[in-house]
């Protein structure tokens, strides 16, 4: 297992304040190191990077959200993704809240010097 992993496992642990399962939380963030691998039975292809995401609560119904991830893989290919919105969320039950964002989506891949970049929109 990845020292790192664990470590950031057990901070995050001790860092989340105690809630009760009746309360949901929309600020927050969230920290995470990506190990990709894809295999396809032809070609492997194995991959690393970095992630930070996050929300802020507006009010009582609206927060934003954004997330950037980096992340680098054999034979030179790089990609990195941002993404910037807002999101609503309302009250069904004690335990039960409908939650829906929109977000703008920023995705770029590089090879060899060249790279594509993509502007979309994600709900």
């Amino acid at each position: 297992m990845n020292i790192r992993v664990l470590i950031g496992a057990v901070a995050g642990t001790l860092l989340v304040p105690s809630v009760g399962l009746t309360d949901f939380i929309y600020t927050g963030v969230e920290v995470s190191y990506p190990d990709v691998e894809f295999n396809n039975g032809v070609a492997a292809l194995d991959g690393d990077g970095y992630r930070f995401g996050g929300s802020y609560a507006l009010n009582d119904q609206y927060f934003l959200v954004g997330e950037f991830e980096e992340q680098s893989f054999d034979l030179g290919i790089d990609g990195s993704t941002t993404e910037v919105g807002i999101g609503f969320h309302h009250f069904f039950a004690n335990t039960l809240d409908f939650i829906g964002t929109a977000s703008f989506v920023q995705q770029e891949i590089g090879l060899a010097g060249a790279s594509i970049d993509e502007d979309e929109f994600a709900l």
